[in-house]
């Protein structure tokens, strides 16, 4: 059995992932490389599934923001070809 995990996407705002003014977490970077892991599960790993662990947003304490990373997020991972139990 091959199956593959994803977890702490951390999706949202370039300008959020901030600690002591330091960026920890490349949020950025978020739906890009969930972008890419989606279509490189598709295209080569193929599992039979995939375990999302959480993480999917950056929270930045707005509920209409959050929303729509949340959406964006989903809407990223919904293409994978697998079963992604949870989704």
């Amino acid at each position: 059995m091959k199956f593959a995990i994803i977890n702490d996407i951390h999706n949202g705002p370039a300008d959020s992932g901030f600690k002591f003014g330091v960026q920890r977490k490349l949020t950025y970077e978020a739906e890009r490389l969930a972008t890419a892991f989606v279509e490189t599960m598709n295209s080569n790993v193929k599992p039979e599934f995939v375990v999302n662990l959480g993480d999917f947003i950056e929270d930045v304490n707005s509920k209409e923001i959050d929303l729509g990373y949340l959406k964006k997020t989903i809407q990223i991972l919904s293409k994978l070809s697998m079963p992604t139990p949870g989704q």
